[in-house]
């Protein structure tokens, strides 16, 4: 059994297990049973059962069950956003659903634990929004975060707030200073990922230390592994964000094939990702983020490898129309599903903005680092890169004036569709290997 099929078993167990809250007493069972018929059969089939039931009651004991209460009192663990906080825990276990606590009092900190005695439960949107009395807080600042934050300030004011913004946005996954009216058409032209830190943020930093290190002189060890060290350090200061995380799972393992002379496989790479972030929260599979990060990737590794054979002439423009091609195809049917709406013109809004956002991040960091030594330096270099964002805003601005950039789909779409679309997909690409399979099945 290779580590992809049972990652995607992983996936689809644990996703079951939280959708129908089954008993962990009925996992215990299943597992005792398991046990009992693997000591008798011995068969490979049954010890895979055997680890995948292992894994869903380590992932269900992590995961709290949502039964809030009245005067019922919880140890609260969130992120402090605004005038509320983002429940990450409840009593030390993750949740599933989303809950914010309405703050009475101003709170100065980044994160927070806190007990809680509710009072009034509120639901919009299956959302909960919870009031009630806070206890014991505890508030946590992350501060080398708060220092990079006040050197981009010093450097960046002078350009005004776009800049700013745009800087905390990039490397901090900080919005909170981001022009409301400007996200809103970076999300209507399809390109908002460049504003969240995402896999393409990580992959640059990659690039950008490793070629730091060679210029250096360092050795191929030491550029890698100082390299993990910049990679560890950024995760701590953006704070181990669930975007970021993913991206550094993935590089780490690459990073270690590369220091072993192992033959990076990317598929299995990324099914070591999945199952390490289903090991640290296993409710993260059923968010939005989770989904779209992790198909957007396969995509690049089953879609387009197969556009790009059949492609005579492939240069710089058809490369970025066909990992944008790929990429949309995959994430499709999850944002009909999700948002009831389908990025239609948006794709080529991706194929010259995305080069350019792309380009402009990296220049981005290099100025931040600068920034952290030199103040007057970044200044004066902090001028290009405010040129190239308000190019960049520029097209997007342009770009947003343009209709059907999206298709909206008022209907609900079933998720018999969605199964039977990755489900052709899946066929349509493998369907040698699905063949020869069936071929050495039915011989047999």
């Amino acid at each position: 059994m290779g580590i992809i099929t049972f990652s995607i078993l992983l996936l689809i167990s644990t996703l079951i297990a939280i959708h129908i809250n089954i008993s962990i007493y009925i996992y215990f069972l299943m597992l005792l049973i398991t046990i009992i018929f693997f000591s008798i059969y011995k068969k490979k089939i049954i010890l895979i059962v055997l680890i995948l039931i292992l894994f869903n009651i380590f992932s269900l004991m992590r995961i709290y069950k949502i039964n809030i209460k009245s005067n019922e009192y919880y140890h609260i663990s969130g992120k402090i956003i605004g005038d509320k906080i983002k429940v990450n825990k409840i009593n030390n276990k993750y949740i599933s659903n989303k809950i914010y606590l309405s703050i009475n009092r101003e709170l100065d900190g980044e994160s927070v634990d806190l007990d809680f005695i509710c009072k009034k439960i509120d639901k919009f949107h299956n959302i909960l929004y919870l009031q009630g009395k806070m206890l014991n807080v505890k508030l946590h600042n992350n501060y080398l975060k708060e220092f990079i934050k006040n050197r981009i300030y010093k450097f960046s004011y002078v350009y005004g707030e776009n800049l700013y913004g745009f800087l905390l946005a990039v490397f901090l996954g900080d919005s909170s200073e981001l022009n409301q009216d400007m996200i809103k058409k970076y999300r209507y032209t399809g390109v908002s990922h460049l504003l969240v830190i995402s896999g393409l943020h990580m992959s640059i930093l990659l690039f950008l230390s490793l070629k730091l290190f060679d210029k250096l002189k360092f050795n191929y060890y030491s550029q890698y592994l100082l390299t993990l060290v910049v990679l560890t350090v950024y995760i701590f200061i953006t704070g181990a964000l669930t975007s970021v995380l993913r991206a550094y799972i993935m590089i780490v393992i690459y990073i270690l094939s590369m220091l072993m002379y192992e033959k990076v496989d990317p598929l299995k790479s990324l099914s070591i990702a999945v199952i390490i972030n289903i090991i640290i929260n296993p409710t993260s599979i059923i968010s939005v983020s989770f989904i779209l990060s992790y198909l957007a990737v396969l995509s690049l590794l089953i879609i387009y490898p197969r556009i790009k054979i059949g492609i005579f002439k492939f240069d710089f423009v058809n490369q970025m129309i066909f990992i944008t091609l790929s990429i949309q195809l995959m994430l499709a049917p999850v944002f009909l599903y999700n948002f009831n709406l389908i990025p239609f013109l948006s794709f080529f809004s991706n194929i010259i903005v995305v080069a350019l956002g792309s380009f402009l991040i990296g220049v981005s960091f290099i100025l931040i680092f600068i920034g952290i030594f030199s103040t007057n330096l970044a200044i004066i270099l902090g001028f290009l890169v405010d040129f190239l964002l308000k190019i960049l805003n520029f097209y997007v601005n342009i770009l947003s004036k343009i209709s059907f950039m999206q298709i909206e789909y008022k209907s609900k779409i079933p998720l018999l569709f969605i199964m039977l679309f990755y489900t052709t997909i899946f066929i349509i690409i493998y369907k040698e290997k699905i063949h020869e399979k069936l071929k050495i099945y039915f011989n047999n």
